[in-house]
């Protein structure tokens, strides 16, 4: 059975719903802003109680393990659900929709007589890069330093029973203030960040993201997409455009006319095959 409902990051006017409302037009799947990331799953989950095919399709950001294949393909999204391991939908292989309307190919396309010549848009678009270098190595970075904080456990001692319930032989006050303590520094260490081991990170991030690296070489899929736009500001304001924003939106519009705008990239056409093609359990 085809997917009948699809969350997507964003808010009522989200650019990735505007999009995704042309890749997948005449599926019959409905598409409705999610809000953030985090969200998505939680509205996922409670729609599918009710009995609705619903999944969900989020950013990339820099979360996440990253790989240097080229796949054109949405990737699967699964997180652990109530202790169980649950397929929620895709993740976009690029870092963000913008990611995508910044594609020379979609570029040209969308915009059609107005588009700029290709070679100096792809120009900018390297500069940009180029630009964006060690920025990028600190976001991701920082993104992959993030601690996703453990539990403070609030018992302690010998398990019990088939439940293995824990509960400490001593309860006494003194017992009970040493046991606060323990809990609270092991849980301290587990969540230090270590700076050393963060500007380390960043030193191997480096490469990757210069010229010749093979985030650089893939800068579409690794590099954010909102941050070169921005970071292109004075070239497209050059070409005639009235801002980054103005660019993106005629990029949107551009796709809103198209009839056939799931050809333009590889993913975009993967991705609508899938929705069609999804199964239930």
């Amino acid at each position: 059975m085809p997917v009948a409902l699809l969350f997507c990051e964003g808010g009522g006017s989200s650019p990735d719903a505007i999009v995704l409302n042309h890749v997948l037009a005449g599926t019959g799947c409905e598409i409705r802003p999610g809000g953030g990331k985090h969200e998505l799953s939680k509205r996922i989950m409670a729609t599918r109680a009710k009995g609705l095919r619903s999944a969900g399709i989020r950013d990339r950001d820099f979360d996440d393990e990253e790989s240097s294949e080229s796949l054109s393909l949405p990737q699967k999204w699964s997180e652990n659900w109530d202790d169980k391991e649950e397929w929620l939908g895709w993740q976009w292989e690029r870092r963000e929709i913008e990611n995508y309307l910044l594609d020379p190919q979609v570029v040209q396309k969308a915009l059609g007589d107005e588009a700029p010549d290709p070679r100096r848009f792809e120009e900018a678009l390297t500069k940009a890069c180029t630009e964006l270098g060690f920025y990028m190595a600190a976001r991701h970075t920082l993104s992959s330093s993030r601690r996703r904080f453990e539990r403070l456990e609030n018992r302690w001692g010998r398990k019990r029973g088939q439940g293995k319930h824990p509960l400490p032989d001593e309860r006494t006050e003194k017992s009970c203030r040493q046991a606060l303590k323990d809990n609270l520094q092991k849980w301290m260490r587990g969540n230090q960040v270590n700076v050393n081991e963060v500007m380390a990170r960043f030193e191997s991030f480096i490469p990757l993201y210069q010229a010749g690296g093979v985030y650089y070489e893939r800068a579409l899929t690794f590099f954010a997409g909102k941050d070169i736009l921005y970071t292109m500001e004075p070239e497209l304001t050059s070409m005639g455009f009235i801002s980054p924003l103005g660019f993106r939106n005629k990029v949107i519009s551009g796709i809103e006319k198209a009839a056939d705008a799931w050809t333009w990239l590889p993913e975009w056409g993967r991705l609508r095959q899938e929705v069609m093609r999804a199964r239930f359990p």
